[in-house]
């Protein structure tokens, strides 16, 4: 043989075991219980199987020893029925543990570090017993778990990241899904357990991240999440888009409960949820946050709030961060603030409507943030406060209507300042039924219809809109009708169409809508889209406000009439939508800048007025026309060009 020989068959030989140590390709394994198949239970399957392989379980119910106690051995393999997206193979394709006291058996068991490329797809799992995870457990392994129904099962995770997705778990005797870790948890069903829906710690010594989004936790008799217990470790959970309703507890928090136990920190989102017909025992019926100061971070955004019950919240219990968009509605409380309870966090674009107290506080009880933009409707209690009780945050651009209590139906013994605010249409049997003892000042607001005596321990209150008969003076107030575009009604539960008295057993608030009518341009929300109109009457209330408040988000014109042929702004309105984009504008010669006094006419009182603070300096002094934070010459110089002018509407 010469040398070519050699080299051509030298390269032959190589070739040859390259090709024999080249790695197969992916193989599709096939397990069948009482068929034809390569195998003829699960964990045979994986045995023999390889990173990248598919084993496809065929429909039947596997038990016994290769059945249970499955074990993916570290591999990146999916293990899926033949059609994991159709529930009714799903439903036929079964793991049954047969776990007993006697003989424990869990479904799987991942313990091998796996990571998402090890893929359980397709199967219904049941009749599980173990102490933690008597359906899946994962330690320190990171599965994909796709399209499992898991009967009577549990879940638990510890250290791990699994992604969960389209999965069932009802019907455990205890907690649904337990973990330490941080999954991900998609599309889930978590119902009917014995225990909390989903239980979650950080003992894993790092931070940790939970994504909880479209599911639904319902009928768990333990409460529907809990969060929190004996970690030391950041929790970033975030809830959106969930279902969270149905659930009760004999303890706190019935629909999510964050514990004090916890000693490290949690921020927590929940966003566009639905959080209903939940119960607690103890307090927090729909959220229920830690009684003890926590560096923690809870923000709800964009969610329903709606039917839970409690001791004190039915709605929500001490949660002091903010709360925004969100409808808080019928919710109750055997004892106090039947919608939220001592939550100090700024609230804001909130609806809270149709809360109940035995006691005090129907809506909100003994919270102390900042309220704004928000519609206080229709709440009640057996005592004092069908609204607000000792709120001693600021209350601004709300409408306050429709509340009833045996005292104080609006705003009771709160102390914060009340701005641009209407108080309409409230009821009290024992008076105060607009405002009872609050002692913070009022400004800009409108109080109208509600029942007599209105006020009691009456505030100080100036450039505010009050119901005829109102017996205390107050800077710039006027008593006209406020021209509501629709003012609320009591009317009979069993037909709207009766209007009946407030005391009525059967009376019911429909609310209304409080824009301010106007000849120049009134916002209406009627439409789709809203738009400017104008009417054939213009409100008193409109360009009535504290001279020195400024406009914020007043428009100056709107882009139906850019050069203001129709009308022009130059003081805040009164009401709720006063400082906002939904002010009303007035024709010409409605009001007048330097008006101090609201009496139609700029004359020696408002001079007057303006030289008792010549030279002060603060925030929305009443003859700051410049807006500028003091009263000088420039101010007096405005009031000059105002001299004896007169307002366009009849004196």
């Amino acid at each position: 043989m010469g040398p070519e020989d050699s080299r051509v068959k030298g390269l032959l030989l190589s070739l040859i075991w390259l090709f024999l140590t080249l790695p197969c390709g992916a193989r599709t394994i096939t397990v069948d219980d009482d068929g034809p198949a390569d195998f003829n239970n699960i964990q045979a399957a994986i045995d023999d199987s390889n990173d990248g392989d598919i084993i496809e379980v065929y429909p039947g119910t596997y038990t016994g020893d290769g059945n249970r106690d499955i074990d993916f051995n570290g591999l990146a393999i999916t293990v899926r029925s033949t059609d994991p997206n159709d529930p009714n193979t799903v439903a036929a394709t079964i793991i049954d543990c047969n776990g007993t006291e006697a003989e424990p058996h869990r479904g799987l068991y991942f313990h091998n570090a796996e990571d998402g490329n090890a893929v359980l797809n397709g199967f219904s799992i049941t009749n599980g017993y173990a102490k933690f995870g008597s359906g899946i457990r994962c330690d320190d392994s990171s599965p994909m778990i796709c399209n499992c129904a898991l009967k009577a099962c549990s879940v638990v995770l510890f250290g791990s990241k699994a992604f969960i997705t389209g999965c069932t778990i009802s019907g455990t005797e205890n907690y649904g899904l337990f973990f330490h870790g941080g999954p991900t948890i998609e599309d889930c069903t978590i119902s009917d357990n014995s225990g909390k829906g989903i239980v979650f710690y950080n003992e894993t010594g790092e931070a940790v991240v939970v994504r909880i989004s479209n599911c639904t936790i319902t009928g768990n008799d333990g409460g529907g999440i809990y969060c929190g217990g004996g970690g030391s470790f950041p929790i970033d959970l975030s809830i959106t888009d969930c279902n969270i309703s149905g659930n009760s507890t004999q303890y706190d928090g019935g629909g999510i409960c964050c514990d004090d136990a916890f000693s490290g920190t949690i921020t927590m989102t929940v966003a566009g949820s639905t959080i209903s017909h939940n119960s607690g025992g103890g307090n927090g019926g729909g959220i229920w946050c830690s009684e003890t100061p926590m560096p923690n971070s809870v923000t709800i955004t964009n969610c329903t709030i709606s039917y839970n019950q409690a001791y004190d919240g039915g709605g929500l219990y001490k949660c002091d961060w903010p709360i925004s968009g969100c409808k808080t509605v019928g919710n109750s409380a055997e004892n106090d603030g039947g919608g939220l309870y001592d939550c100090d966090g700024p609230i804001s674009g909130c609806t809270i409507k149709d809360n109940s107290a035995e006691n005090d506080g129907g809506g909100l009880y003994d919270c102390d943030g900042p309220i704004s933009r928000c519609s206080i409707s229709g709440n009640s209690a057996a005592c004092d406060a069908g609204a607000f009780y000792r709120c001693d945050g600021p209350l601004t651009n709300c409408v306050i209507s429709g509340n009833a209590a045996e005292r104080g139906g609006g705003v009771y013994w709160s102390n914060g300042g009340i701005t641009n605010c209407d108080i309409v249409g409230n009821f009290s049997a024992l008076g105060g039924s607009a405002m009872f003892a609050c002692g913070g000042p009022v400004s800009n607001c409108i109080i109208w219809a509600n029942s007599e005596p209105a006020v009691g321990l009456p505030p100080s209150a100036n450039h505010t809109c009050m119901q005829v008969g109102y017996p205390y003076p107050g800077l710039g107030n006027i008593e006209v009708d406020p021209c509501f575009v629709k003012p609320g009604r009591w009317v009979d539960v069993n037909d709207p169409n009766i209007a009946v008295e407030p005391n009525d057993p059967n009376a019911m608030w429909v609310d209304g809508d409080y824009h301010l009518k106007s000849e120049g341009w009134r916002w209406d929300v009627i439409p789709d889209p809203p738009r400017w109109r104008y009417d054939y009457v213009t409100s008193r209330c409109i360009d009535a406000g504290n001279p020195g408040s400024t406009l914020d988000e007043e428009l100056l014109s709107i882009p139906g009439d850019p050069c203001n042929v129709y009308g022009g702004n130059l003081r805040i309105n009164m009401g709720a939508y006063g400082g906002t984009a939904e002010a009303s504008m007035p024709p010409y010669d409605w009001a007048l800048l330097s008006d101090i006094t609201n009496d139609g006419i700029v004359n020696f009182v408002d001079f007057a007025h303006l030289a008792d603070i010549y030279t002060d300096q603060d925030d929305e002094l009443p003859a700051d026309f410049d807006r500028d934070g003091d009263i000088d010459y420039d101010d007096l110089h405005l009031l000059t060009e105002d001299w004896l002018k007169q307002t366009g509407w009849p004196h």
